[in-house]
């Protein structure tokens, strides 16, 4: 895995464990980042870090869970504090070859940022970032 600007990161991002990962989507979703947290079943979901091909220069920590076929992909992306910028972001997943929904919410901020149609192999999108922790959820449309 890679990160988007060597030397603007000091040091690879930590991937999270399922527990950790389940209990910020959680939270996440508590407060109004809605990524259908409510859904998430521990045993239906499978904790898949190795998809992540390359993090956003600004991510510190990343987790992804994939779940039933119909569910997709959850992820969660921690940002580093007290970075000038968070622009460009970009986001490389190993998944199969396809077209993807990809829907961001920003946790700091409580509130739905972004859509995007992705396709696949790899995915790569852009997630908005503002300096705060994000949830995205990569579904087929």
């Amino acid at each position: 895995m890679t990160s988007g600007q060597p030397g603007v990161q000091p040091g690879e991002p930590r991937l999270l464990g399922k527990a950790e990962l389940l209990g910020l989507l959680r939270r996440a979703d508590a407060i109004g980042a809605r990524p259908g947290a409510a859904d998430l079943d521990g045993g239906l979901w499978t904790l898949r870090n190795e998809l992540f091909r390359s993090l956003p220069f600004w991510a510190a920590s990343a987790g992804l869970l994939e779940g039933p076929a119909e569910s997709g992909i959850v992820l969660y992306l921690g940002a580093r504090e007290g970075l000038p910028g968070y622009f460009p972001s970009v986001l490389v997943l190993d998944l199969a070859v396809g077209r993807y929904s990809v829907r961001t919410w920003d946790v700091g901020r409580s509130s739905f940022t972004g859509s995007e149609i992705a396709t696949a192999s790899p995915l790569v999108c852009g997630p908005p970032c503002d300096g705060s922790d994000l949830v995205i959820r990569i579904t087929r449309p």
